[in-house]
């Protein structure tokens, strides 16, 4: 009885990630297929959990302003003349809309996992009040050591300096 627990235990570890990458690529095959532009949306809001404070941000974009939230408590607000918020709006698109630059671009085998809790951001496009698509990205895999694009990371830095500046 202990080494099926034990199984199922190490299966469920190892399956979670590939659930994800395959939620991952049927949602941006969504988008695709039903030829969801950027400014179809009225809104796009970005959920990021970093690890790193263990704090729940949002970043809400909507007619070039970037609502800035921790935990759901407003903390701030980018308007368009900062250069940064066309800089997130068009990583948005060619990440996830365009799809011009894939989110992972390599993954090897670790020897053993390394259980940890791994940041995670959720991108959501809603058109009034429905939501069109949600694509949620772990930043990290127990088993492997992924390879972001440049892009992708870009993308986090640019989420991790508006925090800072808040």
């Amino acid at each position: 009885m202990l080494r099926w627990m034990s199984f199922i235990i190490v299966f469920l570890f190892c399956s979670c990630g590939q659930a994800q990458k395959e939620s991952v690529l049927t949602e941006l095959s969504k988008i695709k297929s039903n030829n969801i532009k950027f400014k179809d949306c009225d809104r796009v809001v970005i959920r990021y959990w970093r690890s790193s404070d263990a704090n729940d941000y949002g970043f809400e974009y909507s007619n070039g302003l970037v609502k800035i939230s921790r935990n759901e408590k407003p903390i701030g607000r980018v308007e368009n003349g900062d250069g940064i918020v066309s800089e997130l709006a068009e990583l948005i698109n060619v990440i996830y809309f365009e799809q011009n630059y894939a989110i992972e671009i390599g993954r090897d085998k670790l020897n053993g996992p390394i259980i940890t809790d791994y940041s995670e951001i959720n991108v959501l496009g809603f058109r009034k009040n429905s939501r069109l698509f949600k694509i949620s990205t772990s930043i990290g895999e127990e088993e492997y050591n992924i390879k972001y694009s440049t892009q992708f990371k870009r993308l986090i830095k640019l989420l991790n300096d508006l925090l800072v500046d808040q």
